[in-house]
């Protein structure tokens, strides 16, 4: 057997790297297992995981686990929201009293 070299030329090609500016602190974000930027679930900035309020429906307040489909909020929106966040809570702490009260648990 006898060993035969060629030689190849390969030239060079361009590629596009994609990242994106959170737009609450400007860092560039490179996609990562956490994704892409979110929006923010209300003015629908970009916002990066250290910016970024996980929730699931406001529960991030009262304890519960944020689950699979998380909202995403800036920290301006969810600040915005406080007043009626803490409304919307006592309004699940009427509701669940009331479905006791129905089903005869008090």
């Amino acid at each position: 057997m006898t060993k035969h070299e060629e030689k190849i030329q390969i030239k060079a090609h361009e590629t596009t790297k994609t990242y994106y500016i959170c737009d609450t602190c400007g860092k560039r974000v490179v996609d990562t297992a956490w994704g892409k930027l979110k929006n923010c679930r209300i003015c629908k900035n970009h916002v990066c995981q250290e910016c970024a309020i996980i929730t699931d429906h406001w529960y991030l307040e009262d304890g519960h686990f944020a689950g699979d489909y998380p909202d995403y909020y800036c920290k301006s929106c969810w600040e915005s929201g406080k007043e009626l966040r803490e409304t919307i809570l006592k309004c699940r702490e009427q509701e669940n009293d009331l479905w006791e009260k129905w089903h005869g648990v008090n």
